[in-house]
């Protein structure tokens, strides 16, 4: 069971690539956009990799200071999948 135990941590993604974010039950509290526009997608997954249940998918075209809320309970872990070109800040809690 996820209880919240405070401020989140955070993991950054600045290049294509498929990112194992955290492993075990928690909570995805937001991703925000750093820099410029972005052209790249991602996709969040709950799971150890990509074949975990998806949980987002943000278009291209991201703006800096876009942020996507989301404060859902994950069971497995956090995966994303970036194409192209991003640059988000992921936060999270155990």
């Amino acid at each position: 069971m996820y209880n919240y135990t405070g401020p989140g941590k955070v993991y950054n993604i600045d290049a294509d690539g498929t990112y194992l974010v955290h492993t075990g039950g928690g909570a995805l509290k937001h991703i925000t956009v750093n820099g410029g526009t972005k052209t790249g997608t991602i996709a969040v997954y709950d799971g150890v990799d990509a074949t975990g249940t998806l949980i987002a998918t943000i278009g291209a075209n991201q703006v800096n200071g876009d942020v996507y809320i989301y404060d859902c309970i994950i069971s497995t872990g956090i995966t994303i999948v970036a194409s192209a070109d991003v640059d988000i800040t992921v936060c999270y809690q155990d």
